[in-house]
């Protein structure tokens, strides 16, 4: 008996698990901006401002489906319609690396975000069910690390493959990394049996899932949380990390895309870390609150005109990431504030508000060519004082964080629904 039930809590970990590989390729797409931006501007002469709009486009299109992607997985199959938006994922990803033309390229971006709007979400929906409520915290911090290694993928390696083969047969690579996924799910994925398509959740849920996670104020905090503590991460993980530290600090670009790596190393280490903290000492607030403001701390010292050496630096995009991944304790605090019926509902609202952050890029990248543009060659070089009032946005958004985690309840790694 003991035995059938270890087995039965391995493969609840393995199902969630596989889901989030859907998360790690969508972390591909979201951060090879970073990558092969500086291709874009070779090959097709793009500028920073178009760059900006292709990250974008793409937060936008997940940014207006989360609701509805929020209320269909807890309505529907989660396992029906993971693998159905990954597979589009994967195909319009594909379709990118064939088109030149720049308004072709957003539509396709904004369908990646559009069906990526599902991949943490089911993720969380499915953990809502087969994990235990005590473990929550744990397994939202490896989601999130396996979408990290997504990230890093989308770096250093992505950089080799771009040198090696060109961006466009390196992404194509990436294509078959997720087909390769793509299958592990179709193998893995299934879901919860006592609970998927049941009658009475799907004639009520509705109605009474959006009412009551609008109404939620822990939600919208939770979510407003998540969001600022992201928003250094889209700037220097997905777009113009490398720019900044090519630029300004005057590293090459391989060493830049090293140092960016340990943002997602940080993330990767620190996800986990902060999540099983939270678990083990049964506070949800406390953590968000340190986490913040040692974000704040580091993004100071990270941002300032000192010149440090690669390894200096390289710790302290560790470091940042590490403070950062205090983001995921909102996500277990918004889950036991609400039903378990509403668990991917619930998710969407933080989910929406974090992609909103994705929504500041254009106003960073505008910040950065308001005034002194150096053209060198192909590049647009901004000078440091367009990065240090570019950088001021990410200050004033982790201070908003900090506000937020002063005024969310805590649960005590307790969801207030349960029997």
């Amino acid at each position: 008996m003991l035995q059938k039930q270890t087995q039965k809590n391995i493969m609840a970990w393995i199902i969630v698990l596989s889901s989030a590989l859907f998360f790690f390729y969508f972390f591909i797409q979201m951060n090879c901006l970073n990558s092969i931006g500086s291709e874009l501007v070779q090959e097709l002469r793009f500028t920073n401002y178009q760059i900006s709009k292709l990250f974008s486009y793409l937060s936008f299109g997940n940014l207006i489906f989360i609701i509805p992607a929020g209320i269909l997985l807890d309505i529907l199959s989660v396992r029906t319609i993971l693998l159905f938006t990954f597979a589009l994922v994967i195909m319009a990803s594909y379709v990118f690396t064939y088109v030149s033309n720049f308004t072709l390229m957003i539509i396709l971006r904004f369908v990646i975000g559009l069906c990526g709007s599902f991949c943490f979400l089911s993720s969380i929906k499915l953990a809502s069910f087969w994990i235990k409520s005590h473990h929550m915290a744990l397994i939202t911090g490896l989601i999130v690390t396996i979408a990290m290694l997504g990230g890093i993928v989308a770096q250093i390696p992505l950089v080799i493959l771009i040198q090696t083969f060109g961006w466009r047969i390196a992404m194509r690579l990436i294509g078959l990394l997720g087909i390769l996924f793509y299958l592990v799910q179709v193998l893995y994925i299934h879901d919860e049996s006592n609970n998927v398509n049941s009658v009475v959740v799907k004639k009520t849920c509705i109605n009474n899932s959006f009412k009551s996670v609008f109404k939620n104020t822990q939600n919208w905090l939770g979510g407003i949380y998540i969001c600022f503590i992201n928003v250094p991460f889209f700037v220097f993980g997905g777009v113009f990390g490398k720019a900044y530290l090519t630029q300004v600090h005057a590293f090459d670009q391989h060493s830049a895309a090293t140092i960016i790596s340990m943002l997602f190393l940080g993330m990767i280490i620190g996800s986990p870390l902060c999540g099983w903290i939270s678990d083990k000492i049964s506070l949800r607030k406390l953590p968000m609150i340190i986490g913040s403001i040692l974000s704040i701390i580091i993004l100071l010292i990270i941002t300032s005109n000192i010149m440090f050496s690669i390894i200096v630096e390289m710790i302290l995009y560790c470091m940042l990431g590490l403070a950062l991944s205090c983001q995921i304790i909102g996500y277990p605090l918004i889950n036991e504030n609400n039903k378990k019926e509403y668990a991917a509902t619930a998710t969407s609202i933080a989910s929406i508000l974090v992609m909103s952050g994705g929504l500041l890029l254009p106003l960073y990248a505008w910040l950065l060519e308001n005034n002194i543009i150096i053209v060198k060659g192909k590049f647009l070089i901004c000078s440091s004082n367009n990065y240090i009032q570019a950088n001021y946005l990410l200050l004033l958004g982790l201070f908003l964080a900090l506000f937020a985690s002063f005024f969310v309840k805590e649960t005590y790694c307790h969801s207030f629904y349960d029997d």
